[in-house]
């Protein structure tokens, strides 16, 4: 294994990994200046932190963003992302670390997945949900936070609902942060 050259075909699996088209695109994704790309592809410096980056990002095989040599993706999964989570506590939503999701897995169509954490509770929603429909919703109420049953009325009203109660408003009144698109309990 030869760490001192090799730099630019390990920037070629860079690219292919993050499918980015240029160079550019990879600086910016890597927070380097196209000054340290050039001068690491024309040297042909091997690039080792940048591997474990990508790697860890991506979910790609070290080996093969290094060397070319091995599996692509070593758990032969090559349909996960990372995803953000957040928790949910006491009305107040705080980020979480970003969690690997499989995409074969879980509904097709959600443009900006999020797992939320709700106590025994787990939540896969989108928060580019545009359209207001029925179901469940993480909804913004008067500066706090809570997942509840939405039912859409005629003339831009909802029905909010939770084990509580329920009450009519005008969708205005209320904040949409993200559709709920599966659910999940533990124990």
């Amino acid at each position: 294994m030869d760490f001192n050259t090799g730099g630019q075909k390990v920037v070629q699996r860079l690219l292919e990994a993050y499918g980015f088209k240029t160079r550019q695109a990879l600086c910016d994704k890597l927070g380097v200046a196209k000054s340290t790309m050039a001068s690491r592809y024309m040297r042909d410096i091997f690039p080792a932190d940048w591997v474990i980056q990508a790697s860890i990002e991506t979910g790609i095989n070290v080996e093969w963003l290094a060397f070319g040599t091995g599996e692509k993706y070593a758990n032969e999964n090559h349909l996960t992302l990372k995803v953000p989570s957040a928790v949910l506590e006491n009305g107040e939503l705080t980020s979480g670390e970003s969690l690997f999701y499989d995409e074969q897995l879980y509904p097709e169509d959600l443009s900006s997945p999020c797992v939320l954490f709700v106590g025994k509770g787990r939540y896969l929603m989108d928060q580019g949900a545009k359209d207001v429909c029925d179901g469940l919703w993480l909804m913004d109420i008067d500066g706090k936070k809570s997942i509840r049953e939405v039912m859409r009325l005629p003339q831009q009203k909802v029905r909010i609902s939770n084990e509580s109660g329920s009450f009519d408003c005008p969708m205005s009144d209320v904040k949409f942060v993200g559709f709920v698109s599966l659910v999940m309990r533990k124990g």
